[in-house]
């Protein structure tokens, strides 16, 4: 059947795009080498998935089809989305025991690939639509793994930095969530095809989702260029130490320690930097990271990235009410004061105020 202009016409803007962005990031050297290795492969195994029609009715040869089975794996996709996410939050050496057990899936799902395109097997309808009912299911399963290690890593970078902007990895959730969306109306497409073969519903639905699926690479693309490097170094991210849960009583070591820390951030206003880490403290103060990050938690009862920003509101409250600062605005006055946003200046204060900056200069 001819494909359409207008669907030939999609494909090549969203392959096109995949192969761009995918060969741009396997040749970026930068620090973070292996996640750029993996973004690139999502963007070339995604061009690929996107083209195989084409490709198929174009240049029907054997030597393409065993390419095309390499890269058309269902759960290809997902798996290395799911490596992806544990080297941008550096969560890779522990999760690698577990995650690789989704890499033998796709191995095994390629060479389940290979022998039916050897042999010419055609499966029973029933059989096909119970695979994607299992594919499918694997695949939330791997996107779920996304979600939950980016709320773990959300967690911890609040016991690392006092700015979190860019940090927090919101693309990368708001894309496991829309892959859900996409595996929903997949399955419903594929068990439509298995059980009344093709029809105008699963047409529409292949359609709609192939422009969807292009909206999705230049989105995509978009938000990982935009995406800073979080780590510079390799800190032992998951070692910092949390708040604890019921109020344990310092030793009196750690009490004339945090003293201390609390004495040399107040005289240097070093709360000001609004790049100031965990990390970049820990050098300053002369101190281990994860002795100060447990100091901090235990002493203060809450995470680093609150105790800096409660320096930086006090800041703000005692600089407002100043009249020699009459002529700053909220925002100058919040910058001064370290913080790098409006809206994390915004939350900040609300949380610790209960108020907005703007009610609590109202009522000043």
């Amino acid at each position: 059947m001819m494909i359409p202009e207008n669907i030939l016409f999609i494909q090549f803007v969203a392959v096109t795009i995949c192969m761009f962005l995918g060969l741009h990031y396997c040749f970026l050297y930068t620090q973070n080498r292996l996640s750029n290795m993996l973004l690139g492969f999502i963007f070339i195994a995604l061009g690929f998935s996107i083209a195989s029609e084409a490709l198929e009715y174009y240049f029907d040869h054997p030597i393409y089809n065993i390419v095309a089975l390499l890269f058309n794996s269902p759960l290809l996709f997902v798996t290395i989305l799911l490596y992806y996410s544990s080297t941008v939050t550096q969560t890779w050496k522990s999760n690698w025991p577990i995650h690789k057990r989704f890499l033998l899936l796709v191995l095994a799902d390629i060479l389940l690939a290979f022998i039916l395109f050897i042999f010419q097997i055609e499966p029973h309808p029933i059989l096909f639509g119970l695979y994607f009912t299992v594919i499918s299911a694997i695949n939330l399963y791997m996107l779920y793994l996304i979600l939950k290690q980016i709320d773990l890593h959300n967690k911890h970078i609040r016991n690392l930095f006092s700015s979190i902007e860019n940090k927090q990895l919101n693309w990368l959730r708001l894309l496991a969530l829309i892959n859900m969306g996409f595996i929903f109306f997949w399955w419903i497409d594929d068990t439509l095809r298995a059980l009344i073969g093709d029809n105008i519903l699963s047409g529409v639905i292949s359609e709609l989702s192939l422009y969807f699926t292009v909206v999705n690479v230049i989105w995509m693309g978009y938000a990982s260029l935009r995406q800073p490097l979080i780590f510079e170094t390799e800190p032992e991210v998951f070692y910092t130490e949390e708040p604890p849960k019921e109020r344990v009583t310092p030793s009196s070591d750690d009490q004339a320690t945090f003293k201390r820390i609390q004495k040399q951030i107040e005289t240097q206003l070093l709360y000001t930097n609004p790049a100031l880490s965990l990390k970049s403290l820990a050098d300053t103060l002369e101190i281990r990271d994860r002795e100060l990050s447990r100091i901090i938690n235990q002493c203060y009862g809450h995470n680093f990235y609150h105790f800096i920003n409660a320096y930086r509101v006090t800041h703000f409250k005692d600089a407002f009410s100043n009249d020699k600062n009459q002529h700053l605005s909220i925002m100058g006055l919040a910058t001064e004061a370290g913080f790098k946003s409006k809206s994390t200046f915004y939350a900040a204060f609300k949380k610790m105020e209960g108020i907005t900056p703007k009610e609590f200069a109202s009522a000043d």
